[in-house]
């Protein structure tokens, strides 16, 4: 019975081993296939059926905006994997890589969240599209009118008024394009029309811009001015005559300067689009108070300050605007403030000295350094005046020895 008992046991042990094994093999088997698999979680391609995602995609971009019509209610997404056996969901839904992927927009901004997971299972990459639909439209997006004449224009609503709600409008520049303040869309409707009016007589190109809560669509009105061979031939003293065509000299017109206080920048105003600010190459020579300067990319700086300056304040705007020989808080150097006891401090020469005592104090030993050291109340060795000592006993008060 023990032979039995002992060769059953050893059948068991053999047996126990071999079963132990391969599970360990067929364990390091399926961990070694699943290393195997791929971890590239990108996307290759994505695209929507509205609007158009910003910036351009790119596999290693996760974050886009996307600015559409109003009247998109809905969107079709569509993105594609880098490689096979990957899987992608679009808001929490299962999508495979290609298919179109309708997202419902309500006016506002909707978040679009494309979950895609590698082929280890394990690795994953988000991408997101914040996708706007404004609650107001301005149409037509571009007007083209003669001179003095105006362009009907619209503004819409994305659903009806709950009230009467007033729109607020605006030109680039009225003088030569005008709108009326803002116009009401009626309760229970969509829709308001209003007018641009061309109200001199040249070509111009203005922005029109409604703006309802945080929306402010724009519409462009293009102007044809009449033909001229001079200025002379253009009416009113703020025209040119440009291209054989009146056109608003806008540099004449506006009286603001183009000068940006910036001696790093070449100022100039075109007679139609108006100001520029080009950088000056770096090293070009620029001025600044106490300073040695030059710009350096668009920003006049300083290289050194003129002897007894210093830019204490950091800014190079006012450039080395401390005189360290007479700055009491800048004496000598940055930072080093003089503040002699019991008087009106001043720096001289880049030295704290005493400028001079308060009442009933004296700089008796004719140090700065402790400042008005003497009450000239109270002290019998200085009483009244620096040397005037009193009696022996005789005390010191109000100046005056008793």
């Amino acid at each position: 019975m023990s032979n039995i008992t002992q060769v059953t046991s050893a059948h068991f042990g053999f047996w126990r081993g071999i079963l132990t094994f391969t599970l360990l093999a067929l364990l390091s088997a399926c961990s070694g296939n699943r290393s195997a698999l791929g971890s590239n979680a990108s996307l290759s391609g994505l695209t929507t059926s509205a609007g158009t995602i910003a910036p351009a995609f790119s596999p290693a971009t996760v974050a886009y905006t996307n600015l559409v019509p109003m009247a998109s209610t809905s969107i079709d997404v569509t993105a594609t994997v880098a490689e096979a056996n990957v899987t992608m969901t679009v808001n929490g839904a299962t999508v495979a890589s290609g298919a179109l992927k309708n997202v419902l927009l309500p006016v506002g901004q909707t978040t679009i969240t494309i979950v895609v997971t590698a082929p280890d299972g394990t690795t994953t990459k988000s991408y997101i599209i914040k996708v706007t639909r404004p609650g107001i439209a301005l149409a037509p997006a571009i007007s083209n009118i003669a001179a003095l004449s105006s362009a009907p224009m619209t503004v819409t609503l994305a659903a009806s008024a709950v009230a009467d709600t007033p729109v607020t409008l605006s030109s680039s520049y009225m003088a030569a394009v005008t709108v009326p303040a803002n116009v009401t869309v009626s309760a229970a409707l969509t829709q308001a029309t209003f007018s641009a009016t061309s109200v001199a007589s040249v070509a111009a190109s203005m922005t029109i811009t409604a703006t309802l809560g945080a929306d402010s669509p724009t519409a462009t009105v293009n102007v044809t001015g009449p033909p001229c061979a001079i200025a002379a031939d253009c009416p009113g003293a703020d025209t040119a005559c440009q291209t054989r065509t009146c056109i608003l000299n806008i540099c004449g017109f506006n009286p603001v300067s183009c000068d940006d206080g910036n001696a790093c920048t070449a100022d100039a105003c075109d007679l139609a689009s108006g100001c520029s600010h080009a950088p000056l190459a770096n090293g070009a020579s620029c001025a600044l108070a106490n300073a040695a300067a030059a710009c350096t990319g668009g920003a006049c700086v300083i290289s050194s300050c003129t002897s007894g300056f210093a830019d204490c304040n950091a800014l190079a705007a006012d450039g080395c605007e401390s005189n360290t020989l007479t700055d009491a808080n800048n004496c000598g150097s940055c930072s080093v403030v003089c503040s002699q006891l019991h008087s009106t401090p001043t720096c001289t020469a880049g030295i704290c000295s005493i400028g001079a005592c308060d009442t009933g104090f004296a700089n008796c030993n004719g140090s700065a350094a402790d400042g008005c050291e003497i009450n000239l109340q109270t002290d019998a060795s200085n009483c009244g005046s620096c040397g005037q000592a009193c009696s022996f006993g005789q005390t010191c008060g109000s100046g005056v020895c008793h």
